[in-house]
């Protein structure tokens, strides 16, 4: 948890803080559907920063064929003029992608996150990665209160994910958010989130590692929101020997379970508005349980601790 403070402390030191004039609660383009023109033809994500804005092709728009189809594919590379260090040094990364916009001004100006005032649980979004060397690639998200009149900043929560392994096929991730206590109320006025994607690691970035990023909807927060108000609950819940998923919606057929990071440990076939999961096979730690139709329509989602 020190580690990711410490890094969300680095990117905020390195931006200018303040809010992309985009919609509360919605991150634009987290499924990287919307691309636009940068200044000499390289597409950018809607809604992101890259080096792409500058003409560095640093990342590209590609086919995923997942949620909207397309994923961006960020690339660390030289920077001609800016890299005068050798490989593996700070002054070569440009694999980077943050939530914010360029404002028009000499020079440019950089706004970093968007006006965010909720207090999600987690996020998912899908990646697979190409490492060159020992590279790692990352996720970083740090949801922040500004405070008006001061310099300083409020981290309200902050995630982070890393991927040091090469992978051919797209894997899926739940990434939670973690909190500081005392929880801060939410504020329109002053909430902001940041979201970082990055190809390489910013202590040893490798140039060629390629990072590939998408999500499978353009709602990060409707995945965590989306059933609060339903009736179905699990207990106990924390499981020790084992759980039960109750009030499920009528037309449920499937049970699907996913460990921290994204990984489908168990499914269940259901003809009931009720099941039993056994925790004998399963490790202490947190997990996510998603009911679906026999259309593979998500109508639920959970969160079990399973503590033995």
């Amino acid at each position: 948890m020190k580690k990711i403070y410490i890094l969300s402390l680095l990117i905020l030191a390195t931006v200018k803080v303040g809010f992309a004039q985009t919609p509360q609660n919605t991150l634009i383009n987290w499924d990287m559907s919307q691309w636009q023109p940068g200044l000499l033809g390289y597409e950018n994500p809607k809604g992101w920063v890259s080096g792409n804005l500058l003409s560095l092709d640093t990342v590209a728009k590609k086919v995923s064929g997942i949620g909207s189809g397309f994923a961006a594919l960020l690339t660390t590379r030289n920077i001609p003029g800016l890299s005068t260090q050798t490989n593996g040094q700070i002054p070569d990364i440009n694999g980077i992608m943050l939530t914010g916009t360029v404002l028009p001004a000499l020079p440019p100006k950089l706004k970093t996150g968007f006006p965010y005032a909720d207090r999600p649980e987690f996020l998912e979004f899908s990646s697979k990665y190409q490492p060159v060397g020992n590279d790692t690639a990352f996720v970083l998200v740090v949801l922040y209160k500004r405070n008006p009149g001061a310099a300083n900043i409020d981290t309200i929560a902050t995630a982070y994910y890393q991927e040091d392994t090469t992978s051919t096929e797209y894997s899926h991730h739940i990434l939670p958010l973690n909190y500081r206590q005392p929880l801060i109320p939410a504020n329109p006025a002053t909430d902001s989130l940041l979201v970082v994607v990055s190809s390489s690691s910013l202590f040893a970035p490798q140039i060629g590692s390629k990072f590939y990023f998408t999500a499978f909807d353009d709602n990060w927060t409707g995945i965590s929101k989306k059933f609060n108000n339903s009736t179905d609950f699990i207990s106990p819940n924390p499981a020790a020997d084992y759980f039960t998923w109750n009030n499920l919606a009528k037309g449920v057929s499937r049970v699907e379970l996913y460990d921290i990071s994204g990984k489908l440990v168990l499914t269940e076939n259901i003809q009931k508005d009720i099941v039993s999961i056994s925790t004998a096979q399963l490790k202490n730690g947190v997990y996510f349980a998603k009911a679906y139709t026999l259309n593979s329509e998500l109508v639920s989602l959970k969160k079990v601790i399973v503590s033995k």
